[in-house]
């Protein structure tokens, strides 16, 4: 049977910040019914390789794609309100900042680690506590793949973050 994996939350940005932007301040027209900056993101996970990030101004798709064991594609989308028009009514590049930003250091970060963890002289321990996500995404998957039983221990653990078990 299939396990349902997903995770949403609205959070404030800083005092300071309107958007998910370099300096705060709008990048494009507001967004739906949204007649006002408020100040928040909201997430979306929808499976395990599927999440959004949404702004009152504009929203990224992140899809990731799974190619090989050690390589993966990442499709990002940005979205914003329908009829705008870049360069006239958004910049496309402050829009993409954050996103592009923080996916950049993603990449070198886990091109590290797999650099590390390939060294002769790895050895595997555990999780540190700013691992979570990753440490509950490995039980998801493990349950999912495993015997049936597998699942049932997850969720009398109260399955996890980011999945309905």
């Amino acid at each position: 049977p299939a396990v349902p994996f997903g995770a949403a939350y609205r959070a404030p940005l800083r005092k300071t910040h309107l958007t998910g932007s370099e300096d705060g301040r709008p990048v494009a027209p507001l967004m739906g019914g949204f007649q006002d900056f408020d100040g928040g993101e909201t997430a979306l996970g929808v499976g395990p390789f599927t999440f959004m990030l949404a702004y009152n101004d504009y929203a990224a798709l992140f899809q990731f794609v799974p190619r090989e064991v050690e390589r993966s594609d990442m499709i990002v989308t940005w979205l914003v309100q329908g009829g705008s028009v870049a360069n006239r009514d958004y910049d496309p590049e402050r829009v993409a900042w954050l996103w592009t930003v923080t996916s950049e250091q993603d990449k070198a970060i886990i091109e590290a680690n797999a650099a590390g963890i390939h060294s002769a002289f790895y050895q595997p321990g555990p999780a540190s506590l700013l691992e979570a996500d990753l440490v509950a995404f490995r039980q998801w998957y493990l349950a999912v793949i495993g015997p049936p039983g597998q699942i049932g221990r997850l969720q009398a653990q109260g399955g996890g973050r980011y999945f309905g078990v």
